[in-house]
């Protein structure tokens, strides 16, 4: 398993490699299950907007409410957590609270929860899908990371109050990342909006390449293959248009990597 101190943007190649197979068996499992599932789990309707330049404004006000509250939290400026089993409860709120300013353009702009990505419709597919997947991208990280020995140590996690402390959070991280792409994409088309947070990622991993002390072309042939595999991962999110099944596996695999340590 990862290292807990070893963030994931100067991970190594023996971490990268394995997660980034978990995460592509992960999406195959979603193209199988709505192959199978045809007319069952019809993707949602595209939302769009009646003012996208001023939807594509609010974006910077909703991220830089979310960074202000999440400096407040770095720095336990929020609501205190005491002692008991309600520090817990306090944890996953203050968790929560750098992704509200989302949902307050969301009410002012009287927007549903489809423009990002979120509905009941085929609830079950979905959460049966995110299930499924998250057995089949746990198995295919610790297996290429010789760690299937950690596997029953996973699943007692994801049973633990310390996980689900954390698992509206995860969840919400995927709303943020919606809301952002669909409000992208009505300016300036799925292309540019799928490409912007896949060049982002790609870009993340520079840094550490540079450290590392690898060559310019070690380094850019990475980026490239940072670029793409990150945009045929984001683009079957994309074709799902759906953010519930997705978020179980990266809970689950959140798990599997130490990130909750």
């Amino acid at each position: 398993m990862q290292n807990e101190t070893e963030p994931i943007q100067s991970a190594s190649l023996d971490f990268f490699v394995p997660i980034t197979v978990a995460y592509v068996a992960v999406c195959i499992v979603w193209l199988i299950v709505k192959y199978l599932a045809q007319d069952r789990w019809s993707n949602e309707n595209q939302p769009e907007s009646n003012n996208r330049w001023l939807d594509f404004a609010l974006i910077f006000v909703a991220v830089a409410g979310t960074f202000l509250i999440g400096t407040a939290y770095r720095n336990e400026w929020l609501i205190p957590r005491g002692q008991g089993r309600c520090s817990n409860i306090i944890t996953a709120i203050n968790l929560c609270l750098p992704y509200v300013p989302i949902f307050v353009v969301l009410a002012i702009r009287r927007q549903s929860l489809n423009t990002v990505w979120l509905s009941t419709r085929a609830l079950s597919w979905k959460i049966g899908t995110g299930v499924l997947a998250a057995g089949v991208g746990t198995l295919v990280f610790l297996t290429l990371r010789n760690a299937l020995v950690h596997l029953p140590e996973v699943v007692f996690e994801i049973g633990t109050v310390h996980s689900w402390v954390h698992a509206p959070a995860v969840f919400l991280e995927a709303v943020a990342v919606a809301f952002v792409f669909v409000r992208l994409r009505w300016v300036t088309g799925p292309i540019i909006a799928m490409a912007m947070p896949c060049l982002l990622f790609a870009a993340a991993h520079v840094p550490s390449g540079i450290q590392s002390g690898r060559s310019l072309t070690e380094i850019a042939a990475f980026f490239v293959f940072n670029t793409l595999l990150s945009a045929l991962i984001f683009s079957v999110i994309v074709k799902s248009r759906d953010i519930v099944w997705i978020a179980i596996p990266h809970f689950v695999l959140d798990i599997a990597i130490g990130a909750f340590r």
